[in-house]
């Protein structure tokens, strides 16, 4: 989930806009001095999570949607329907998914920051920022809000930050698929090539072209 899906010339502009870039700044240093952020541990995964993992986006959403059925409530569910529509990349329909979620349960930093997510895919950051804002004061440790805010100041070319965001929530969750991919890419390139060769032993629900273009990267990075 890279802004190649969306115009960078659009980003730009949007992020452009006065005050955004003290905004983040401000927040990120906050963030990032919070202290005894606990270390998150996933429970085993469900059939739905096995199938996300493995790619198969298509059988995730049936499952998901098959268990939300039955537990309508359930945050991790919800979170794992939209993340697997986006693997899709059916974002109107991920938006749509998540929008009675979030409208149920205003005060969950999880579901807000999924919001932000969907908002930042719809090549709208200046919405997405605000969301990661609420979902901060409501979880200042929540690594998906930092992973977010990552890539938004990156988006603001704040690189420096955005590496420290990206750290701090690879400290937190280094299973997340999502931040251990980007957290990688600050690596020397001596640590890189094991980690990527790490990351592709097992399944993380990246799409074959993904893992091609992780393949190609490593192949580079080994002959340099």
């Amino acid at each position: 989930m890279h802004w190649k899906y969306f115009g960078v010339r659009r980003f730009a502009c949007a992020l452009a806009r006065p005050g955004f870039a003290l905004i983040l700044m401000s927040l990120a240093t906050r963030s990032l001095l919070a202290a005894n952020c606990q270390v998150v541990h996933h429970p085993p995964p469900s059939e739905a999570d096995t199938a996300l993992l493995a790619a198969d986006y298509a059988k995730a959403v049936t499952l998901y949607q098959a268990a939300l059925a039955k537990s309508p409530e359930d945050a991790d569910l919800k979170i794992g329907l939209v993340h697997a529509l986006l693997r899709q990349h059916k974002v109107m329909e991920a938006a749509d998914a998540l929008q009675a979620s979030t409208k149920a349960a205003p005060e969950s930093s999880a579901l807000m920051t999924m919001r932000g997510e969907v908002e930042f895919r719809q090549g709208e950051p200046w919405k997405a920022v605000k969301t990661a804002l609420a979902s901060y004061t409501l979880d200042g440790c929540n690594p998906r809000t930092m992973l977010l805010l990552s890539r938004l100041e990156a988006l603001n070319s704040q690189y420096a930050t955005a590496r420290k965001m990206l750290i701090k929530a690879h400290q937190i969750d280094s299973d997340d698929a999502e931040i251990r991919a980007e957290w990688i890419k600050t690596l020397p390139v001596e640590q890189r090539i094991p980690e990527i060769e790490a990351y592709l032993a097992v399944p993380r629900g990246n799409s074959a072209d993904e893992r091609r273009d992780l393949q190609t990267d490593l192949g580079h990075l080994k002959a340099w």
